[in-house]
């Protein structure tokens, strides 16, 4: 796997490490000695470019059989076999966009960059790939208060984007909070969110636990187009600010049983796994407080 980190610093506390070459993965945010993203996962990130602080787009984890192009790829990327032994059909999930080179531009402090699928990819067109055209850009900027992102994409089908960040639990315990509608996406559908979610009138403060297992989406308030979510650990907080110019706007939360993280995932989509939108923004805002 090809490595060509970009380290971005603000200040003598803040550090944002990003890695272009596979997939713009955020390797690494740290406040001095607090490190937000869950290293833990970093054996997933060299297996298939998941955990740390992988993207999503232009699709939200597998596509439906019609959409994957049928290609003869098993030697494109060395964990597509194990997937093809065990079944799966969906060989890049959560999108083309975490599996491959970006072209790239930055500095001390911001890194600037595209994916077209008009790139190639050992000899492949990511548009092959992807099985539509599109592009993406994402911009990340350092700040003495946090990390500005800014993503966008505009493709050939509907679409979705977002950032599938997996955020440090102090041991396997956090809490999570935002101002939510009174519904949530569960995998098997939009369900009333139970009372005992709310901490207050529209509050949601979601517990963190070992045994607690999520794969939940949550919308804002009056399908606002922005939203904070916050979470929360013994020894650092995380709050995550952002909008969108699509009123079809959402955030996962993702915790498997005995997690040592929680996935906190602004998308562009009320639904991710039915995009409806071609073309959308995201402008995110990731504050670290000690």
């Amino acid at each position: 796997m090809h490595s060509c980190e970009i380290t971005l610093e603000n200040g003598k506390k803040l550090k944002a490490v990003f890695n272009p070459q596979v997939g713009m993965n955020l390797m690494s945010y740290s406040l001095g000695s607090v490190e937000v993203m869950d290293q833990n996962t970093m054996p997933a990130f060299k297996e298939r470019m998941a955990g740390m602080g992988a993207l999503i787009g232009p699709h939200f984890h597998h596509r439906k059989d019609k959409d994957i192009p049928s290609l003869s790829i098993d030697d494109l990327f060395s964990f597509i076999p194990s997937l093809v032994k065990k079944g799966q059909k969906e060989p890049f999930s959560h999108g083309i966009a975490r599996y491959v080179p970006w072209k790239y531009e930055g500095g001390k402090d911001f890194i600037n960059a595209k994916l077209s699928g008009k790139d190639t990819y050992k000899g492949y067109k990511i548009s092959e790939l992807e099985g539509q055209d599109f592009e993406l850009s994402f911009k990340a900027k350092l700040k003495p208060n946090g990390l500005f992102i800014d993503y966008s994409i505009s493709a050939q089908n509907p679409s979705v984007i977002g950032l599938h960040y997996y955020y440090r639990l102090d041991n396997k315990l956090g809490n999570v909070s935002s101002q939510v509608d009174s519904k949530y996406h569960h995998p098997q559908g939009w369900r009333p969110i139970p009372n005992d979610w709310f901490e207050s009138s529209r509050v949601l403060n979601f517990e963190l636990r070992p045994d607690v297992e999520a794969d939940f989406g949550f919308r804002p308030v009056n399908e606002a187009q922005h939203s904070q979510v916050q979470l929360k650990t013994s020894s650092h907080q995380v709050k995550i600010y952002y909008q969108s110019n699509s009123k079809e706007n959402s955030w996962q939360l993702y915790h498997p049983k005995d997690a040592t993280y929680v996935c906190l995932e602004p998308v562009s989509s009320a639904n991710p796994r039915e995009a409806s939108e071609a073309s959308s923004n995201l402008k995110i805002q990731i504050e670290i407080i000690e």
